[in-house]
């Protein structure tokens, strides 16, 4: 059986205790620097998100004012804390990169990357896509379609007469076999109110 020297175990133990000083130091480092990057109002980063960030609040000026402050103060740190845009940002790319999973109701991701502008509105996710689909079009739709597109072509003709009409169709139409496939399956119950 080996026997350690005192110096030799006075070692380990020293090792020992600097790693978890180290250690300890790091791991709060970590949880105050946000804070620090905050205070300082350096690397704070650019707003990428779709949606006004909460305002400074202002201090109170009378009881109703005082009962809402709190409220406020809690928006504008949950949306200004320090290293926040970098971490939305990170969360949003591993989401994608992991889990294929896009942070916002108006983009899909297809297939090999493909990334497809499903809806002009937030309330209708997939709106354009199913109009381009044929979901919800009418025969009158379509002749709707072609009479709006004829008059603008009459009165571009009678403004200049050297006029041209380029429509150029949206990814959905172009790459749509890029699309998901529980997308080209619900495409496929539609007749599309203009052809490729």
């Amino acid at each position: 059986m080996k026997s350690s020297s005192p110096a030799t175990s006075s070692n380990a133990y020293k090792k020992r205790l600097y790693s978890r000083v180290i250690f300890i130091f790091a791991f709060f480092g970590l949880l105050i620097l946000p804070a620090l990057i905050h205070l300082s109002g350096k690397w704070q980063g650019s707003n990428t998100e779709n949606r006004v960030l909460a305002s400074a609040p202002v201090l109170p000026a009378n009881m109703a004012d005082m009962l809402k402050f709190p409220v406020a103060v809690d928006a504008y740190l949950n949306d200004h804390f320090g290293l926040r845009s970098q971490l939305v940002a990170w969360n949003n790319s591993l989401r994608y990169h992991l889990l294929g999973d896009i942070n916002a109701v108006q983009l899909t991701a297809g297939k090999d990357g493909y990334i497809f502008f499903n809806s002009h509105a937030a309330n209708t996710p997939l709106g354009m896509v199913h109009f381009l689909c044929g979901k919800n079009v009418t025969a009158q739709d379509r002749v709707g379609m072609v009479e709006t597109a004829s008059g603008f072509m009459q009165a571009a003709l009678q403004t200049k007469a050297d006029s041209y009409l380029l429509m150029v169709p949206t990814k959905p139409i172009v790459y749509a076999e890029k699309m998901p496939d529980w997308l080209q399956s619900q495409c496929k119950l539609y007749t599309p109110p203009c052809q490729a």
